[in-house]
């Protein structure tokens, strides 16, 4: 096998305890709770951050969303359920994740620097009024932080959903927090909570409308 091949340090089934079935249980159990402990600590949060989202659609501004990685997928996935359907059959809504664009992401990278891929793209798109959804499962996103400075200063509201201690929070006018965990917990905490800060929207938008 080319791992053997290269000498990386592959288990042989002799010297293995098939630990899957303890890697599963352990993995369902610990994020089972940390699901009750984030959502009854950040419920508020959310259907606030979800009236918000509604009330900035609802006046005709967008949602923009960035992170990196996992994140920047969690954002396309969330700008994809705005713009097409999360719940309700509705009226597309505008939201835009900035990871999307390749060809801006390498040559503000290229010219500027990783930490301004979003900022320049904040600077260009963002409004007054419209929205910069960050997203970070981690406590460093420098380039995150920084589109989050970016749409302060041009009067754009700013949330995120990030961890506990997580820099991008102390940028933003609302932010939901998940408990300080594994990376990948956390994102499945941020994945369910986007879901839900969707379809709340939606609910908003068009059955509850008085609330707006």
């Amino acid at each position: 096998m080319a791992l053997r091949d290269k000498n990386y340090p592959v288990a042989t089934p002799t010297s293995m305890k098939d630990t899957a079935a303890e890697i599963i249980a352990n993995h369902v159990h610990t994020g089972t709770k940390l699901h009750e402990v984030f959502f009854q600590s950040q419920g508020d949060v959310l259907q606030k951050m979800a009236l918000r989202f509604a009330r900035c659609l609802a006046q005709g501004g967008k949602i923009l969303l960035c992170g990196n990685g996992g994140d920047a997928a969690c954002a396309q996935y969330m700008a994809t359920a705005f713009v097409h359907q999360c719940h309700l059959n509705r009226p597309a809504l505008p939201a835009l994740a900035l990871a999307s664009n390749i060809v801006s992401l390498t040559a503000i990278g290229n010219d500027q620097g990783f930490s301004q891929i979003f900022a320049r793209q904040v600077e260009a798109l963002g409004n007054q009024g419209d929205i910069l959804f960050g997203i970070s499962a981690q406590k460093n996103c420098v380039n995150v932080q920084m589109a989050l400075i970016t749409a302060q200063r041009r009067g754009l509201v700013t949330a995120s959903l990030a961890c506990e201690g997580a820099d991008v929070s102390s940028c933003c006018d609302m932010a939901i927090q998940a408990p300080d965990a594994d990376v990948l917990l956390v994102r499945e905490l941020h994945l369910v909570a986007g879901h839900i800060l969707c379809r709340l929207t939606d609910y908003y938008l068009f059955v509850n409308v008085t609330a707006l």
